[in-house]
């Protein structure tokens, strides 16, 4: 699955990915576990109010079946092409 932005949802950690093209977002098991990740998350604090996103290819692997209506928990396996506020980020 590919998917993009990563944002930070409500000044919490990363956790959740928009899918693009549809209304899902589907929520992170291990983002502790990538280091782009972890360095997002520790600059997010220099862009508090702004609503940048960390925009890129995530590959997921589901934990649990999709259900309409529900937020689907995956396991991120790999994140490449990463930008952020326009520039390439990782």
């Amino acid at each position: 699955m590919d998917s993009r932005p990563l944002r930070s949802l409500q000044r919490s950690r990363v956790r959740r990915i928009w899918v693009i093209g549809t209304h899902r977002i589907i929520d992170l098991d291990n983002g502790d576990d990538v280091p782009a990740i972890v360095k997002y998350e520790q600059h997010l604090a220099d862009y508090e109010g702004k609503k940048d996103g960390l925009f890129g290819d995530f590959f997921v692997c589901a934990v649990e079946n999709s259900r309409p209506g529900w937020m689907q928990l995956v396991h991120l396996v790999r994140a490449k092409n990463l930008i952020f506020r326009g520039k390439p980020f990782g």
